[in-house]
Order: structure tokens, then sequence, then C-alpha cells
């Protein structure tokens, strides 16, 4: 993972939303929220948006992302609804040194959410479970990996892992499906 920041500092592919992103990791956004404390569904609902993001917390009201057209534009949404509430929002631009962006980009580390994915798909037999309870285990097992991938701004080797033994799955539970095809 070091290698791959020594490598390039400036730009990273990402697979977000079913197409490649151009990550500049030496470019974050900042978004400082404040809500008023009697809208909680507002709260709720803007909180939700931060975490479909992937947003890391710098501290409460403080929120970061790597920059992407997506990201600002998902960003930029919140700002929009934050202030609907009748809150406060700035959006900001940052450019990190190498040393900040390293940290940064820290603050995005999947591995340990792949791990996790990883550990359901070994205990899921698709052969030994009823059919219909297969096929809805693996369809929860597909969204939880999508929405990984969707907040994965700096994939790894867990992302790969993830992905062929979630294929594998599927093409077991198919082969069961279709035995004849």
């Amino acid at each position: 993972r070091v290698v791959a920041l020594q490598q390039s500092l400036t730009s990273y592919p990402r697979l977000c939303k079913y197409r490649y992103m151009i990550v500049d990791i030496a470019t974050w956004m900042l978004i400082v929220l404040t809500l008023p404390t009697q809208n909680a569904t507002a709260r709720m609902r803007i909180w939700r948006g931060l975490k479909s993001l992937g947003c890391a917390a710098l501290r409460d009201g403080a929120w970061l992302l790597p920059e992407t057209a997506a990201t600002r534009q998902g960003l930029e949404t919140l700002v929009d609804e934050t202030r609907a509430a009748g809150g406060t929002a700035w959006l900001l631009r940052l450019d990190a040194d190498n040393a900040q962006s390293v940290a940064f980009s820290g603050m995005f580390d999947r591995t340990s959410a792949y791990a996790e994915l990883l550990a359901d798909m070994a205990h899921f037999d698709p052969l030994a479970e009823n059919v219909t309870t297969a096929n809805k285990f693996l369809k929860a097992l597909r969204r939880r990996y999508e929405t990984l991938v969707e907040q994965d701004y700096f994939p790894g080797a867990g992302k790969v892992e993830a992905e062929a033994r979630l294929l594998t799955l599927e093409a077991t539970l198919a082969s069961r499906l279709s035995p004849n095809e």
C-alpha cells in the first residue's frame, strides 16, 4: 500500500457506480456542518448521506473525502440539504502535502470491511443451503460488496479477493439452479 502511494500521489483509478473515476489523493474535500438540534429527521438524513458517500469524520461536524466530480456533487447536495434544514455548511477544497495525503488516505482503508465480508462469504456454502435461502443470502452479500466498492476510494487486494470469491459463489449457485447449462 505504501509502495502504491509512493509510486503515484497524483491519481488513482477507482470503480464507483460501475465506472472508473480518478481520485487525486493530494486534493481533498472537507465539509463542515452544524445542524439545529430540533430537526432530528434532517440530522439523520444528512448523516446517512455522509455515511453513504464513505466520508471520514475528522471531528464532530467535519467530514473528509477525496475530491472527485461525484464526491463534490454528493457533498454539494448535503450542503444544500443542511442549509435548507436551517443549519450551516461549508464545503472546502484542501490541497494536502504528501504526509497529510498519506494520513488522510489511511482514514479510508477498507481492509477490515473486506475481511468481514470475506469471512461471511467463507461461512456460506451455496450447495448446503436451501436454494431460496442461498439466493437471498448471496444477493445480500452482493449488495454489501457493491456498497463497499462505492465507498472504497483506494482499493487494494481485499477488493480483488472479495470480488473473485463472490463471483465464484455466484457461479456455484447458478450451476446449481441451472445444472444443464
